[in-house]
């Protein structure tokens, strides 16, 4: 597959031809940073292609009164029971309404579930626009006067960048669902933090970085979740064919981030667990089912019984909040998990993490790091392995990091979300800002104290 990506690239030089993978889909084969800025370039300039006979103007940008509110749009095909509206419910609402009007463009119909209904009820325009083709979107968000348009998809399923493409909105920004650059001339920032994307990557993105303190990736657990502070009695281990005698890893992430090799080196840590004497498991999700018994049966190829790898079904929300507690650690993939590693960190279970060369690599990193746990991120599979075996081994040390994630969640800069939200708009005010002063676009760092007395003016 990779030699067929090679080629289509190599031919895409000549022509507007789009590899037969898709940006999201390319982070799964270790691709290098540079190509996959190159696959999402390509696909950037396809949406610009796709609208390219509309016969639709180029939009004015009018110019903001003084002192009027910055309007702010977000799109999205995931206002609903998915994983970003999980994450980023509060986001909406948790905006200063003396200074932003907000507004939420549904890509997606409505699903009934609560999640959209928290959404609509607090946000103060919610737009369903499913119905709606890209260049009459466009001529909405333009007629809305919106000054903000965040792409909260990427190139993640339900996408209409074709939207973005025709710039309705003068400061257009990637925030959230898609782990990597747009690789658009059209979108001019992206959301993101130190750790995911260091300064040696930079030049791998087209934006301009919008970088966050602690980390770039928003959560309402604080809001949403509180019933995971407290031991959860309404779980056991035995509801999930566990015993309570041994240490129990556990990734809950899907089974497309299960790499050969990242599964190969986690047989290898119940191996040498139980070559020090001790009992461990791996605990996984049917997620998909077909997944089990290939799984299974690698397992008892790499020496591992295959009864030692336990799989569950998906559960509500709730359910799977409260029973990642039951895990003693969570092994992160190659391809980090996000909404799954806030759940793991959230109910006070640590996770190791191996940082990666690209954005999506290093999202775990971000995240421990932004709740105190930098010591469980290393820089290579080795010392991954070392680390998950003596974390097995070692109940004090893994004890310690467990109360310390425990004690800090309700202050550390991951799950402060009014505190996240107060330094994304810090930024958008920059950028506005330097905008209708004629400013060139720069990379800036929102690292802010929340105060909501002591804003920054409009003008």
């Amino acid at each position: 597959l990779q030699a067929i990506i090679t080629k289509q690239m190599e031919d895409s030089t000549e022509n507007l031809v789009v590899p037969c993978v898709q940006p999201f889909h390319a982070m799964c084969y270790n691709e290098s940073p540079d190509q996959l800025e190159k696959i999402a370039t390509l696909y950037a300039e396809k949406a610009k292609l796709n609208v390219s006979l509309l016969e639709i103007p180029s939009f004015h940008m009018p110019h903001r009164a003084s002192g009027a509110r910055i309007r702010i749009g977000y799109v999205s095909s995931d206002f609903g029971n998915h994983p970003t509206s999980h994450l980023a419910q509060s986001l909406y609402g948790f905006h200063n309404k003396e200074q932003f009007e907000v507004f939420c463009y549904a890509l997606n119909a409505d699903d009934q579930s609560s999640w959209r209904q928290k959404i609509q009820e607090e946000v103060e325009h919610f737009k369903d626009v499913s119905s709606l083709q890209a260049g009459d979107l466009a001529q909405l968000i333009h007629s809305d006067a919106i000054h903000v348009l965040v792409n909260m998809n990427g190139y993640t399923k339900g996408a209409k960048n074709e939207v973005f493409s025709l710039q309705p909105a003068p400061i257009q920004i990637g925030l959230g669902g898609y782990m990597g650059t747009s690789g658009a001339d059209y979108m001019q920032y992206i959301v993101a933090d130190e750790c995911t994307v260091p300064e040696e990557s930079h030049d791998n993105f087209s934006e301009h970085l919008v970088l966050m303190p602690g980390s770039m990736i928003l959560n309402d657990h604080k809001q949403s979740a509180r019933y995971a502070l407290e031991k959860c009695e309404d779980v056991n281990r035995g509801m999930y064919g566990l015993s309570e005698d041994v240490f129990v890893f556990a990734c809950f992430n899907q089974s497309y981030k299960i790499t050969p090799e990242v599964f190969e080196l986690w047989c290898k840590i119940l191996n040498e667990v139980e070559e020090q004497g001790g009992k461990s498991v791996l605990w996984l999700l049917r997620f998909p089912p077909a997944a089990e018994e290939n799984l299974r049966a690698e397992a008892q190829k790499l020496g591992v019984d295959p009864e030692r790898i336990v799989f569950s079904d998906v559960a509500p929300k709730d359910e799977h909040i409260k029973r990642c507690q039951l895990a003693d650690l969570f092994l992160d993939t190659e391809f980090s998990g996000v909404t799954t590693s806030c759940d793991i960190l959230w109910s006070g279970t640590p996770m190791i993490s191996k940082l990666g060369a690209n954005m999506h690599n290093r999202v775990g990193g971000s995240l421990l790091k932004a709740c105190g746990l930098k010591e469980l991120v290393v820089q290579t599979w080795a010392e991954y392995k070392d680390l998950a075996v003596k974390l097995a081994m070692d109940d004090q040390t893994l004890l310690a990091h467990r109360l310390n994630l425990e004690m800090g969640r309700e202050t550390c800069d991951l799950f402060n979300t009014q505190q996240w939200v107060y330094n994304l708009e810090h930024g958008f005010l920059q950028i506005v800002h330097g905008y209708e002063k004629g400013h060139p676009n720069a990379n800036l760092l929102c690292d802010f104290t929340y105060k909501r007395s002591r804003r920054p003016s409009l003008n």
